[in-house]
């Protein structure tokens, strides 16, 4: 009976103990090789265009409207649809 008691606590403390050193990771962004990065932050556009953090690449974007999002702002985008 003392050996199965001291198995199981052995192994709740293993398991504790992993939980105990496991580290969260976070998102890193990867520049290198990349040919452009549109990260779409309010600093970053300005009217219609929308400037790559990378490289030269800007871009244009059409009526985007900058409202509150569920962490910080979004990009509101209207969709058109072309009927022949």
């Amino acid at each position: 009976m003392f050996n199965k008691i001291s198995i199981i606590a052995f192994v709740l403390a293993v398991i504790a103990t992993v939980f105990m050193y496991a580290t969260v990771t976070t998102a890193q962004v990867v520049k290198e090789g990349l040919v452009s990065y549109w990260s779409f932050d309010n600093e970053t556009i300005k009217g219609d265009i929308v400037k790559d953090v990378v490289g030269k690449n800007d871009g244009n974007i059409k009526g985007p409207k900058v409202v509150k999002g569920k962490v910080k702002e979004a990009l509101l985008l209207c969709v058109v649809l072309i009927t022949a």
